[in-house]
């Protein structure tokens, strides 16, 4: 049996961003929590719905610039991407959109999906990639201090907040899909690795 699949759900949501006229979602994370895969997961259950990632929409508007070692993520001036977000927003076909990408969350959006990562498994993670050692310990250094949880925290976006390494991501996006139909209340940012876990 296939994935439950609804309808493009968001549009009777009243805080939709006005200037939109769309749901748009973030789906952050420090590199290798899994964000492009859950995406593509919740795609697949919202009828209607459309993926971008950030890179690409940085290349729309001139806002990105390739890693002089060509690995990790690429350089990307967020500034000039919120600058240039009407442009970007025409782009946009649906009434749903998702934005993956560990910078999306500093985007104009609506809300935010969190995903976490034990930072061991993390590391394990970025090394299978190849990663320089030195990228993958920033990268780890920054989920277990939950660099980006402080930055949606300052933010004050509504914000679905999983863990992915120990989670069925199927699963996960059906539990996206239903903090959806709820209207999105917040839900973390509350793990503390330096706590175990939580906080």
């Amino acid at each position: 049996m296939g994935p439950r699949r609804y309808e493009c759900i968001p549009s009777t949501l009243s805080h939709m961003s006005e200037l939109t006229r769309r749901c748009i979602l973030a789906v952050t994370g420090t590199p290798g929590t899994g964000k492009t895969t859950l995406a593509a997961f919740v795609r697949e259950r919202i009828q209607g719905s459309e993926c971008h990632s950030v890179a690409d929409l940085a290349e729309l508007c001139g806002a990105i610039a390739d890693q002089q070692d060509g690995t990790g993520p690429r350089d990307v001036d967020i500034e000039r991407m919120a600058t240039s977000w009407s442009e970007l927003n025409s782009h946009f076909t649906s009434e749903f959109v998702l934005i993956d990408g560990h910078l999306s969350h500093l985007l104009p959006v609506d809300a935010a999906i969190l995903l976490r990562c034990r930072p061991d498994v993390l590391r394990e993670r970025l090394e299978t990639r190849g990663w320089p050692g030195a990228k993958v310990e920033e990268n780890a250094e920054a989920e277990f201090i939950g660099s980006i949880a402080a930055d949606i925290v300052s933010d004050a976006v509504p914000c679905f907040e999983v863990t992915s390494h120990d989670g069925d991501v199927m699963k996960i996006a059906d539990d996206v899909v239903i903090w959806l139909e709820k209207g999105f209340p917040s839900v973390g940012p509350t793990l503390d690795w330096l706590e175990g876990g939580c906080r």
